[in-house]
């Protein structure tokens, strides 16, 4: 039988900052699931800015986090994509007319 003191091991947890990088993937994800909803019409400007820097920090500090081992690299059939979006993203804002420039 387990006894209650199993159900929490220190030990079998993730590092702190695999913990923290998923903290920082579910804020980068919750901006997409608002920036989908038409009811937030009035946040847009707070949309737009956490759409384009949520896709960068993710990317970011997986980098820092590949870096220094905590996670694997996956292949390049799924980060290439990714890694493109954000140049189409970088570059669509550079072209942009200046009072359109985060919605490029």
């Amino acid at each position: 039988m387990k006894h209650d003191d199993d159900l929490y091991d220190p030990e079998l947890l993730p590092p702190i900052p695999v913990l923290i990088g998923f903290l920082v993937f579910c804020v980068a994800t919750a901006f997409v699931i608002l920036g989908m909803t038409p009811f937030t019409h009035q946040l847009d400007d707070i949309k737009i800015i956490g759409l384009y820097v949520g896709g960068s920090v993710c990317l970011a500090y997986w980098a820092f986090l590949w870096a220094f081992d905590y996670v694997a690299s996956p292949p390049r059939i799924v980060w290439l994509p990714y890694v493109c979006y954000l140049v189409v993203c970088l570059l669509s804002t550079l072209f942009a007319r200046e009072f359109l420039r985060w919605i490029g």
